[in-house]
């Protein structure tokens, strides 16, 4: 994931943040306690860093609200503030990586979806209309 940076130090994950853009965020491999992760979060113009506790399969920064993998944990936090100081809103990503969706886009294998017109409706429900129910 773009917004994983991997073995960084606090001090590096603030310098990555240093916009300060409300919301920006990156997690990081937590140096004090291997196994865990660090969430850093720009709010207000400071760096808020979290705890990622792995226990028991899971991951957690409260304690309360359990994931099984970083990923989720993400996209949770995108849609609810929950334990943070803001929800995250905008991924910081790893210097040097490159994203999927622009890489696709580039090659012309991604349609956008200002260029589709919407059509005729073909058909409703389980495999397409009414065509299909036996008499």
């Amino acid at each position: 994931m773009p917004w994983f940076h991997g073995s960084i130090s606090g001090v590096q994950a603030v310098q990555q943040l240093q916009t300060r853009e409300e919301g920006l965020f990156l997690v990081r491999e937590s140096i004090r306690h291997p196994g865990d992760y660090v969430l850093c979060v720009s709010h207000h113009g400071e760096v808020v860093h979290y705890r990622i506790h792995h226990h028991e399969s899971n991951l957690s920064i409260d304690l309360e609200q359990k994931f099984s993998n970083l990923m989720d944990m993400i996209e949770f936090y995108t849609i609810n503030q929950g334990a943070l100081c803001t929800k995250l809103l905008k991924p910081k990503p790893k210097q040097g990586t490159k994203s999927a969706e622009e890489e696709l886009s580039k090659a012309g294998w991604l349609l956008s979806f200002q260029r589709l017109t919407l059509g005729k409706k073909i058909g409703q429900g389980e495999f397409g209309g009414k065509a299909n129910k036996k008499k």
